[in-house]
C-alpha cells in the first residue's frame, strides 16, 4: 500500500482530546453589578451621580436615564464634571446649573469645586449617597481621576456616603500601567 497522508493519519495513535476551557467570564462593570442587585446598595437613599458621556450601558444608554426611569432606586441629582455630564461642554469648561431635559433632574456643575464648596453642592441637592461613575484613561494627570478624589474629601466633608462604580481601562482593559512617578530629592 502506498505511503499516503490519509494512510498516514489512520495509522497514528489518537490524539488525546484537550480539555475543554471553561466558558470566557464577561466583565461586568459596576454599573452592571449594582443593576444586576436591583440597586441594592441605594435602598432608601436619596442618590446623586457624578457621571459624563462614559456612563454608558452596553447598549449606549446613558445611565442616568436608565437610573431615572427604574423604580428600584430614587436618583435626585446628577453631578457634572468637566465638559459636563452630557458632554457638551468644550475642554476646561462644564455645563453649569441646569435641568436635564431628558428626566428634569436638577443638574449641578460641579467642575473645578472641591472641598467645601463641593461638599455644599451635594448638601443643596439633599442627597444621602453619590454614586461616581466615569470611565478613566489611567493616567494620573487627566481630570477625571481628580474628580474623584475631590468627591471623596467632598464627601467625608459633607457626611454623604460614595459609591464608586468601577470600570475597565479603555486603553488595556487592566489597571493603569506605566512609568512610574519617583518623587525628587528635597532641593538643597
Amino acid at each position: 500500500m502506498p505511503l499516503t497522508r490519509r494512510t498516514l493519519l489512520a495509522s497514528a495513535p489518537a490524539a488525546t482530546p484537550r480539555p475543554r476551557s471553561p466558558k470566557p467570564r464577561t466583565l461586568r462593570t459596576g454599573f452592571e453589578q449594582l443593576a444586576a442587585q436591583d440597586y441594592a446598595q441605594l435602598t432608601n437613599q436619596r442618590v446623586g451621580i457624578v457621571t459624563n458621556p462614559t456612563g454608558i450601558t452596553r447598549d449606549a444608554h446613558h445611565i442616568v436615564d436608565v437610573m431615572h426611569a427604574d423604580p428600584h432606586v430614587n436618583l435626585v441629582a446628577v453631578f457634572g464634571p468637566e465638559h459636563g455630564f452630557r458632554g457638551t461642554a468644550q475642554a476646561g469648561s462644564s455645563e453649569g446649573y441646569s435641568t436635564d431635559p431628558a428626566t428634569g433632574l436638577p443638574v449641578y456643575d460641579t467642575y473645578a469645586k472641591s472641598g467645601r464648596p463641593l461638599a455644599d453642592i451635594f448638601r443643596t441637592a439633599a442627597v444621602d449617597t453619590v454614586v461616581f461613575d466615569i470611565q478613566d484613561v489611567g493616567a494620573r494627570f487627566y481630570t477625571y481621576i481628580w474628580t474623584l478624589h475631590d468627591c471623596m474629601e467632598a464627601a467625608r466633608l459633607a457626611g454623604k456616603r460614595l459609591v464608586v462604580l468601577d470600570r475597565p481601562n479603555p486603553v488595556t482593559g487592566r489597571s493603569a500601567q506605566g512609568p512610574v512617578l519617583h518623587r525628587s530629592s528635597p532641593p538643597s
